[in-house]
């Protein structure tokens, strides 16, 4: 029985995402919940065995957002591209992970109201794990081999063969 549902999901998603205008190399996984959009010109390409699991969001806002072959997506996921995110493969991504590649224009002239970007590309070398709750922001580039901490937030360099952990300062302040 879990064998017929795995392949009535392939299908599924397999006709969900010609209909929204993404590419599928073959055999992706999404459960129902997860939302994709592509607007303003932009691309989605998912690699072979794509999966992602509960929650997660997929956006090509007139960016380009490429995925590799064997890439799992933990829960509750938000890849949001204005530029170009790509992820290479064999790619693991743990929960409530975060990547963008733009940030608001703070100092355009309405500020964040006037909803302009400052946009870098993302890229995700192959084999590379990203732990839960890690932020990846405009202008990374992650090497292969990579191990990212989770609870990191990721900006810059990140060589290949390393391991990425964000230590923090720890700030109390009385506010009285």
């Amino acid at each position: 029985m879990s064998k017929l549902l795995s392949v009535i999901r392939v299908i599924y998603n397999s006709l969900r995402f010609k209909i929204k205008g993404i590419k599928c190399a073959g055999r992706c996984t999404s459960r129902y919940r997860n939302k994709y959009k592509v607007s303003n010109g932009g691309k989605m390409i998912l690699g072979n065995h794509f999966c992602a699991l509960d929650n997660c969001r997929f956006s090509a806002h007139g960016g380009l957002l490429q995925i590799g072959n064997n890439v799992g997506f933990n829960s509750n996921c938000i890849i949001s591209s204005h530029s170009r995110i790509e992820i290479g493969n064999n790619v693991e991504v743990g929960p409530n992970v975060c990547i963008y590649d733009q940030d608001h224009d703070t100092k355009c002239e309405g500020g964040i109201k006037a909803g302009k970007f400052i946009t870098a590309p993302v890229n995700i070398g192959d084999n590379t794990w990203i732990g839960a709750t890690v932020v990846i922001l405009r202008g990374t580039n992650i090497g292969r081999n990579c191990i990212i901490a989770a609870g990191s937030i990721v900006k810059g360099e990140v060589p290949d063969n390393s391991t990425y952990i964000q230590k923090r300062e720890k700030l109390i302040k009385n506010n009285l």
